[in-house]
């Protein structure tokens, strides 16, 4: 895979500690290195800021005179607190099964990286940890607040925003170079009968633009669909193979 990311796990077994990390390999092509060395996530009391773990860097400048640059890859992870996982988990089979937790990693260069995990990964992977057995009891009783996602809003609380109805994920380079597009965000799932399957959009649609507002990450488009109205339409500048459209969304 070109960039992934991924919550992993780390069991102590003399005291069965369970410590949680994300993930992260980020890939960009570029004259230098960004160096990742912060990172932010969503709680339901905010943003809050968290320490990276450089796990591995690689760099490949063998294709620098076609791609206008190195193609770098840094590897790096931050700790995610039990209840996270506990509250992201809770929400698989709900209303919130398709809502995205979010992060961003910061780079000394002033780059940022922001996509998102959906809450089937960490389910799973409690899951996973049980057939191997172990113990998650302790991380099940963590508070159950609400999970902090794009779109989740206070239980009995009406929505502050629409929802558009997409998954989406940074547009690989290889997939961005194919399809001749700079950025954007590639479209992985389609709620139905949401906003966006209504308009027509697809898994693998690539959306360049909201409105007039470029959007090249995850929490690009989760600002634009926040500040967007109940009952307004929205135009989608949008990559399907070769053809650029114009998609209209009414929320």
């Amino acid at each position: 895979m070109w960039n992934d990311e991924f919550l992993r796990a780390f069991v102590d077994k003399k005291t069965g500690t369970i410590k949680f990390q994300l993930y992260a390999i980020i890939p960009y092509t570029d004259s230098t290195w960004r160096f990742y060395n912060g990172a932010t996530y969503l709680t339901p009391n905010g943003p809050v800021a968290a320490n990276v773990d450089v796990i591995d860097r690689d760099v490949d400048c063998t294709g620098s005179s076609t791609f206008g640059g190195c193609s770098y890859t840094e590897q790096v992870a931050f700790d995610v607190p039990a209840d996270v996982i506990q509250r992201l988990a809770d929400a698989y089979g709900t209303d919130a099964a398709h809502h995205i937790w979010l992060f961003k990693f910061s780079a000394h260069s002033g780059s940022e990286y922001s996509d998102g995990i959906i809450p089937a990964e960490a389910k799973g992977l409690l899951e996973a940890m049980q057939v191997h057995g172990i113990n998650t009891a302790a991380v099940a009783g963590n508070s159950h607040d609400a999970v902090p996602t794009a779109t989740s809003t206070p239980s009995g609380s009406p929505p502050a925003h629409p929802a558009i109805g997409v998954t989406a994920i940074p547009t690989p380079l290889p997939v961005a170079n194919m399809l001749k597009v700079n950025g954007g965000l590639m479209v992985i799932t389609v709620t139905p009968g949401s906003p966006a399957d209504h308009a027509g959009l697809k898994p693998g649609d690539v959306i360049t633009k909201y409105a007039d507002q470029s959007v090249n990450a995850v929490a690009d488009l989760q600002s634009a669909v926040n500040a967007t109205s109940s009952g307004s339409t929205v135009q989608l500048s949008v990559q399907r193979g070769n053809a650029a459209s114009k998609i209209s969304v009414k929320y």
